[in-house]
């Protein structure tokens, strides 16, 4: 008893020890998120007296002692830190040799009096955020909105530092959290270490926001480099313009019917804006990112499907409160975009003012989307009716000059590779590395290695160079056009004629349905199946070892259906699937990277690369 008492206080002892200072807070271990130890900070409200009241503030530190602090922010506005910490560990394990890893739920998320808004919260991806709704959001916060800037944020990470008694940390930082990251360090240089920025969100120069469309041309082009869009498209820029064209012959949209999982149809519009999002989306979805040229070049052939059933992918579902509060993000953004009027100006007088800004943007820059379409959901519209205050403004001083490791994907468009370059310019000593193939997120999404070899270097207080260069992380490769008719198909290898079709066909369908499964999980959905492209739906049942794929009635297409189950372990395909295409129906199976069968009465035998790897379409 005494001996388990000892060891009790001992443990106790350590805990306390990795939260030094004041002792108005317990600290115990986090209840989810093992190897770290949680705890409070009780920090102003309002820093500058006008607002009583505070807040809980909650961060956790990993259990155990290093000589350094490696503070990492996350993405949003709104996204909590916490439930974050294990994942980041493992991930920037490279820079924690001789540092800890301290996460916090940003005031306004998470655990620190997160904000809730449901009028906002509900939004999906694709609804647009008018003014009035975010009006009745701030209606519902009260005065506490106008505390809820990036600069609030930014003192409440000095709080702890001084509490932890560190005179310097490191700070890394993915999207937003990059912006937190360079705020802090403008406005507390000496207490900086060294910075790791991933997905670089720079400062914006206007309401709009135009560099995530002015990088578009440059990575559409990435996207098709080195003959990957070879027998898909010519130019995937001018391909763009044209369905932009076609959606305003059309009245503003497309439209058209697509399958949902059910095998329903269910007609779909789809506007310029939703073109827009899809675009921006893609660069935290590999799978539906290279689906873009080829669904791209179908529309402008007039065959808008592809891209139609994009759609429910790039809306994805409503965001959890605990994961992102959609609150905070409205307060933010209204007290640190730059905004055609003034947030102190009355509210009568701002839709003439941001009408003029949006008037004198040159057409130019937006092409090949419109005003309105660049307008909708920005933060000129978000804030339009947010309640005049005087909230604590970005700053712009200099950033100090220390070790700085920027990390860009070259096919992110949110925060893209422009925006990157110039925060770098801003830091004497900052390596800059961008990755081919790569999105958003690129510690996170790196298929390469390359980006996490980059931090390893930069840890070791090594020159980082040019580690990625050469490298590609599109792992996946460019989905082709989907055919509008068995015509369109070229015959298997081994199997000539329209048996070879039929048979090209049904492997293309298992293909898309794989594709389809992987970029739905990439939305945030868990579905147990989808809609086929032409008609008919398949299920997907996960065995822990592999997965299920069960098609009922499946078209890819025209005129080939598929029904059974193939099994799909480790990127391979095996099972026997009721091919019917007529004539031509049969059955197939797939074993061993072979295929064998009959169609039409003939048996078939083919393999090859194609099927031993798995790359079915």
């Amino acid at each position: 008893m005494i001996r388990r008492f000892a060891a009790a206080v001992l443990a106790a002892a350590a805990l306390l020890a990795l939260c030094a200072g004041p002792a108005s807070a317990a600290v115990r271990a986090c209840p989810r998120e093992k190897g770290f130890v949680c705890t409070t900070l009780s920090v102003p409200l309002d820093r500058g007296g006008q607002l009583t009241g505070t807040l809980s503030l909650h961060y956790a530190l990993q259990a155990r002692k290093r000589k350094g602090l490696l503070l990492a922010l996350t993405g949003g506005p709104g996204q909590n830190g916490i439930p974050f910490g294990p994942g980041f560990a493992d991930e920037l394990k490279p820079a924690l040799r001789d540092h800890r890893l301290l996460v916090l739920d940003q005031r306004g998320t998470g655990r620190s009096n997160v904000l809730s808004c449901p009028e906002v919260q509900g939004l999906g991806g694709l609804q647009a955020a008018y003014p009035e709704t975010a009006a009745s959001c701030a209606r519902r916060l009260g005065p506490q909105r106008d505390h809820y800037s990036t600069i609030d944020t930014v003192d409440d990470i000095e709080a702890i530092r001084r509490r932890l008694g560190v005179d310097k940390i490191a700070i890394y930082g993915v999207s937003y959290g990059t912006w937190v990251a360079q705020q802090y360090a403008r406005r507390y240089p000496a207490h900086v270490e060294r910075l790791i920025l991933d997905s670089v969100v720079a400062p914006a120069a206007d309401p709009y926001d135009l560099r995530s469309v002015q990088a578009l041309p440059r990575v559409l082009r990435g996207l098709c480099a080195h003959g990957a869009c070879a027998g898909i498209t010519r130019d995937t820029r001018a391909d763009l313009a044209a369905v932009v064209a076609a959606m305003q012959r059309a009245g503003g949209s497309l439209h058209g019917v697509i399958r949902d999982g059910e095998g329903g149809r269910r007609t779909v519009a789809f506007s310029q804006f939703d073109l827009l999002e899809t675009l921006v989306s893609s660069d935290l979805n590999p799978w539906l990112r290279l689906r873009l040229p080829a669904a791209l070049a179908a529309a402008r052939d007039g065959d808008p499907i592809p891209l139609l059933r994009m759609r429910r992918d790039v809306a994805g579902g409503p965001l959890a409160l605990g994961d992102l509060s959609v609150g905070l993000f409205f307060a933010t953004t209204c007290a640190d975009a730059p905004l055609p009027y003034a947030q102190s100006s009355p509210l009568a007088q701002r839709p003439a003012l941001a009408a003029a800004a949006l008037a004198a943007l040159p057409a130019a820059e937006i092409a090949p989307f419109s005003r309105e379409t660049i307008d909708r959901s920005s933060a000129a519209q978000i804030c339009m009716q947010w309640p005049p205050s005087t909230p604590a403004a970005p700053l712009m001083s200099p950033l100090p000059n220390v070790p700085a490791l920027i990390l860009s994907g070259r096919d992110d468009v949110r925060t893209p590779l422009e925006g990157a370059r110039a925060v770098a310019a801003e830091l004497p000593r900052a390596e800059l590395v961008s990755v081919t193939g790569v999105g958003h997120d690129v510690l996170g999404s790196d298929a390469t290695g390359c980006a996490r070899r980059a931090l390893r270097t930069f840890s070791a207080g090594k020159r980082v160079g040019s580690p990625c260069r050469g490298r590609d992380g599109n792992v996946i490769g460019v989905a082709p056009v989907p055919p509008r008719s068995l015509a369109d198909v070229a015959p298997i290898a081994g199997i000539p004629g329209r048996r070879g079709r039929v048979a090209a066909a049904a492997l293309a369908t298992i293909g898309d349905a794989r594709t389809t499964t992987n970029e739905s999980y990439y939305a945030g959905f868990d579905d147990a199946g989808a809609g086929g492209l032409r008609s008919g739906r398949f299920e997907i049942i996960p065995t822990g070892v592999g997965e299920l794929f069960i098609f009922h009635g499946d078209v890819y297409v025209p005129g080939v259906s598929l029904h059974g189950t193939i099994y799909s372990a480790k990127g391979r395909f095996t099972g026997t699937i009721s091919v019917r295409a007529g004539r031509d129906s049969g059955r197939l199976r797939l074993r061993g990277g072979r295929l064998t069968g009959t169609l039409g009465g003939v048996r078939v035998s083919a393999a090859g690369p194609s099927l031993l790897r798995g790359r079915l379409g």
